[in-house]
C-alpha cells in the first residue's frame, strides 16, 4: 500500500476511559477478540455504541486474524456489549456495527 507508514500513537485507549470530540463525550469498552486492543464507544445521553470490528451484521466479527481469538470475542460480546446493556436503564439503543450489506 502507498502511502501507508508505521505510527505511534499519541494516547492508547483503555477500559473505562473517555473521549472527548467536540461537546460529545464517549466511554471505552475494551472488547479484544478480533485483535487484542479493539474497542468499542459508547454515549448514554445519545444512546448510542460504535463497536467496529466486534459485531458483524448478523455474526460476530472476525476472529481468524493475527492477535485475534474467538472464545475472548464471545466473551467480550457477553460481559461488555451484552451485560452492560441489561444492567443500564441507559443502554443503547443503536448499536453501530463496522461491516454493514
Amino acid at each position: 500500500m502507498t502511502g501507508v507508514r508505521d505510527f505511534t500513537p499519541d494516547r492508547w485507549l483503555n477500559d473505562g476511559d473517555q473521549v472527548s470530540v467536540g461537546e460529545l463525550s464517549f466511554d471505552i469498552l475494551h472488547c479484544p477478540g478480533h485483535s487484542p486492543g479493539s474497542v468499542g464507544v459508547t454515549n448514554k445521553e445519545m444512546r448510542f455504541a460504535h463497536v467496529g470490528d466486534v459485531l458483524f451484521n448478523g455474526s460476530v466479527g472476525r476472529s481468524d486474524i493475527p492477535g485475534g481469538d474467538h472464545d475472548t470475542l464471545i466473551k467480550s460480546i457477553i460481559d461488555k456489549l451484552l451485560h452492560a446493556r441489561r444492567r443500564s436503564a441507559s443502554s443503547a439503543a443503536m448499536v453501530r456495527i463496522k461491516h454493514r450489506p
